[in-house]
């Protein structure tokens, strides 16, 4: 997605559609990285009007920084088959491919190399890069990591931490990569949200605990309530 080249609702249409095809997202937080990847924003709008219940999409361009820019549309611009509705069985679906034996498997083992082979974030990243996979971390304010998504673009999965098990929890990378996070972070700024992810470089068994979970929860509330407000913070300024 190239802002600068004009016919954004062409562009983003295309990329929306392709990513439908290609990839399998099973939630709608693991779509949105995987847009925001190719310079594209998504946005869900639920709520009441009058008694009646609405849900929607909104999609818009990004910058290669990851800021918004140009006026989002709704999906309905588009058609019917990438509003919320239709998000709703695509998510379903995928989740059902994604349960297949072995499917995950070959993605596992990647990330599963790249740990036992890395000792900070960029080199994990970059190495994943190499094979085909991009990692996007995203931290709370004070600099903690409380969710990883991984994006595999020769198998067309996209997958959060959580999903691929226990030794892939925030908590875990969190605690892999704690003395880099002291020394000095390499961050990006995407649509708000503070991540670090491979994507500049192709631009360029640890123990669990359910508090880990509790805490992964309460810092993505945290995030998304953040997250509105930042958002409705640039769409006055584009105003």
């Amino acid at each position: 997605m190239d802002y600068q080249k004009g016919d954004v609702k062409q562009q983003v249409s295309s990329t929306v559609r392709s990513c439908l095809r290609y990839y399998r997202c099973a939630s709608f937080g693991e779509w949105r990285t995987l847009l925001e990847a190719f310079n594209v924003s998504a946005e869900e709008r639920t709520g009441t009007i009058d008694g009646r219940d609405y849900a929607g999409m909104i999609y818009g361009a990004l910058t290669d920084d990851g800021y918004g820019i140009g006026t989002p549309f709704k999906s309905s611009r588009i058609g019917k088959d990438v509003g919320y509705e239709a998000l709703q069985r695509y998510y379903e679906r995928s989740k059902t491919a994604l349960k297949e034996p072995g499917v995950l498997d070959e993605l596992w083992e990647k990330i599963a190399d790249g740990m036992a082979r890395c000792s900070n974030r960029t080199e994990f990243c970059e190495r994943l890069h190499d094979k085909g996979v991009d990692a996007v971390f995203r931290f709370n304010a004070a600099g903690r990591i409380y969710g990883v998504t991984f994006i595999d673009h020769e198998q067309g999965i996209v997958a959060n931490g959580s999903l691929l098990g226990r030794n892939f929890s925030a908590n875990v990378f969190e605690q892999q990569f704690h003395a880099e996070e002291k020394g000095g972070r390499v961050f990006q700024e995407s649509s708000g949200q503070t991540q670090f992810s491979s994507k500049e470089s192709f631009r360029s068994g640890q123990s669990f605990h359910p508090l880990d979970a509790v805490l992964e929860l309460a810092d993505v509330q945290a995030y998304e309530v953040e997250q509105q407000r930042i958002r409705r913070r640039k769409r006055r300024h584009l105003i």
